[in-house]
């Protein structure tokens, strides 16, 4: 039997709203402790699924405070997930290695698995921020404040913001953009798919990214090699006026603009820039393979 148009829509528009609420349905579960780093020189933290965010703070232990996050609207399948998942915590040596986990690896699928069922977790680290720390997860996101000491922080796929980083940086992601601000030690920041934002005290900054825009203010002009390399975007530094530096820069698919307010004594031409400006100094290159180059004024 045909049902009435109308009551074809009705159907439509209640499994529409079934579907969503599935889709959204979700619950939480906090798990917090409180972990010495008596002896610790190194933190690594590695998170299958899910976001990281690190705080720096004047502080001796380290405090993890875990949201996971199981996508079902049953209480019993949480339960059921919140035992399969695995918080390991190993001293190695001098290091501390923090391991959160599904106890079978193969089911993660970026936190998602058949239908509705899957777990991913929000971790909120706070530890002493001169400590060296190796970050990495699978699927989320990378948000740090404050971190002196040495870090390297890696995801697959998502986006890393960074704030009043004071140490060593190495930044990299497969599928998302980078901001840096207030970045005052040497830097690599890669990532395969997105834009690049740095703004630095120090330069001896390499940033390349494969499919976006790189954008750099450098505050205090250039103290050593800075390279900032895109193959499909545009790149634009900001130095102050009175800066000392070498320029390579080259935009094959675009023009290179100087509107820089300083000496410049070299080649310059349409794509192509290699020069001293006020007198040369370190070098700062910038290459695109897909847009322009722009050298300005703060």
């Amino acid at each position: 039997m045909r049902l009435p148009r109308f009551s074809q829509l009705a159907c439509i528009t209640l499994l529409a709203l079934g579907t969503t609420a599935l889709a959204s349905a979700k619950i939480v579960r906090n798990h917090q402790e409180t972990i010495s780093l008596s002896g610790i020189d190194k933190v690594e933290i590695h998170l299958n699924s899910g976001n990281i965010q690190l705080v720096g703070a004047e502080r001796e232990d380290l405090h993890l405070d875990l949201d996971q996050i199981f996508k079902t609207n049953s209480q019993s399948e949480a339960d059921k997930l919140e035992r399969e998942v695995k918080r390991e915590i190993e001293r190695r040596g001098d290091k501390l290695v923090i391991t959160i986990k599904l106890d079978d690896d193969d089911r993660f699928l970026g936190g998602l698995f058949s239908g509705n069922r899957g777990v991913s977790f929000d971790a909120q680290i706070e530890l002493p921020y001169g400590i060296e720390i190796e970050s990495k997860t699978n699927g989320g996101n990378i948000r740090a404040h404050h971190l002196a000491g040495e870090c390297e922080l890696k995801t697959n796929g998502g986006n890393i913001e960074l704030d009043r980083i004071l140490g060593p940086l190495d930044a990299h992601t497969n599928g998302g953009n980078i901001e840096v601000s207030d970045l005052r030690a040497p830097a690599r920041i890669h990532t395969n798919g997105g834009n690049i934002r740095i703004a630095a005290y120090s330069s001896e900054i390499e940033a390349h990214t494969n499919g976006g825009n790189i954008t750099a203010e450098l505050f205090e002009g250039i103290s050593g090699r800075t390279e900032l390399k895109t193959n499909g975007g545009s790149i634009r530094a900001s130095l102050p006026s009175g800066s000392v530096f070498d320029l390579k820069a080259k935009a094959a698919g675009g023009r290179v603009r100087f509107d820089f307010d300083g000496d410049l004594r070299g080649e310059f031409d349409r794509n192509k820039i290699d020069a001293s400006i006020n007198g040369g100094g370190p070098l700062l290159s910038m290459r695109t393979s897909g847009g322009s180059v722009t050298v300005k004024n703060l």
